[in-house]
């Protein structure tokens, strides 16, 4: 054979490899994904519902801000001037399955204890749940010091 035809035959295979790995890439790297976008999944919920929380604080501290600092009677006050919709007031899994309302202590305003606890999530996620303050911060709290507070909240008024 001549040596312009071996020479085409190698630049030939050079290409078939390199298409072939390209596409061998191609499936592999996705698959190797999987893991990674799960666990960002799971690392989101908890986002979510702190935020859904800390969204939930700002609109009763303006509703105060506008009632000569008293928080809404219910929560459900802030819809539709604070909060614009509905079913913001519940709670839902990374499934969108409704766990429940979202937790409200009300008969507290803006001159009341800065800790006290406003707001919280229905449900303990990993033994913590996210609850807001009077005072605006959010935070998760482990479940055991969550149902203390409420105690002591109960016991003080």
């Amino acid at each position: 054979m001549s040596e312009q035809v071996e020479k085409g035959r190698r630049r030939f295979n050079k290409k078939v490899v390199l298409i072939g790995l390209g596409l061998l890439l191609a499936g592999v790297v996705p698959i190797l994904m999987i893991p990674a976008y799960e666990g960002i999944q799971h690392v989101s919920g908890p986002t979510r519902e702190l935020n859904q929380v800390v969204q939930l604080i700002l609109a009763c501290r303006t509703f105060a801000a506008d009632y000569d600092g008293a928080f809404p009677i219910k929560l459900k006050d802030l819809y539709p001037d604070y909060i614009d919709q509905k079913d913001f007031f519940e709670a839902y899994d990374a499934n969108r399955r409704n766990l429940g309302a979202l937790i409200y202590f009300p008969g507290k305003s803006d001159s009341s204890f800065s800790r006290s606890i406003l707001l919280a999530y229905p449900v303990a996620i990993d033994n913590s749940r996210i609850v807001g303050f009077v005072g605006g911060q959010v935070t998760s709290m482990k479940e055991k010091e969550y149902q203390r507070r409420i105690a002591e909240d109960k016991n003080d008024n």
